[in-house]
């Protein structure tokens, strides 16, 4: 794979996030990010997947008055 084709790496990374393969979705929307800084859904998609990942591992989230 061409490590710039901004395309393939968007496929990867919808393919990793919906096989649950949460790790290798996050780095391969971070690195749609590094290509192409100003693309707003590989954005707001890394902050999904980071999420996810971050709930498999064990993480809950917690309201701001809960904190």
């Amino acid at each position: 794979m061409n490590p710039n084709d901004l395309p393939s790496w968007t496929l990867l990374s919808r393919y990793y996030q919906e096989k649950g393969m949460r790790e290798k979705a996050v780095r391969t929307y971070e690195n749609i990010v590094r290509l192409d800084p100003n693309n707003v859904p590989a954005h707001y998609h890394l902050g999904i997947a980071r999420h996810n990942a971050a709930r498999e591992s064990g993480w809950e989230p917690k309201l701001l008055s809960d904190a």
